[in-house]
């Protein structure tokens, strides 16, 4: 479960809603980055989590009848669980992937003008 807090600069006043750190939810895994040209921090996706391709099961016979025994009911309410794999990204800037970023993390200094970042006690959000 991730949480993104308000940090905020007492002398430029700039803010931002960011995790301040590496966060993992259930799908996808953030890390907050600082971009030098943007001058701006920034929660990116690092790893996400994907369904795994697999190939088709061959056609069953029309023919055979399964075994009584083999009815039974499901498991899950809406299928099968699925495999799945985590996705490793490359982390960039949103604005624009050419930007320099770097990792960023709490307590960090303010990428506008140098300064410690002041967190807020209560997450601005969770998510998972």
């Amino acid at each position: 479960m991730g949480r993104v807090y308000t940090f905020t600069c007492p002398r430029c006043e700039y803010q931002a809603r960011v995790s301040g750190a590496t966060e993992t939810g259930f799908h996808c895994v953030t890390q907050t980055v600082s971009c030098r040209d943007c001058r701006a921090l920034h929660d990116v996706t690092v790893r996400l989590r994907v369904a795994e391709t697999t190939e088709a099961a061959p056609p069953k016979s029309a023919k055979k009848l399964p075994a009584p025994d083999a009815f039974r009911p499901p498991l899950l309410l809406f299928g099968q669980p699925r495999r799945t794999r985590w996705l490793e990204l490359k982390p960039l800037c949103p604005v624009s992937p050419s930007h320099r970023i770097e990792v960023w993390t709490a307590p960090g200094k303010c990428p506008r003008c140098g300064m410690f970042l002041d967190r807020d006690v209560m997450p601005y959000r969770i998510w998972d």
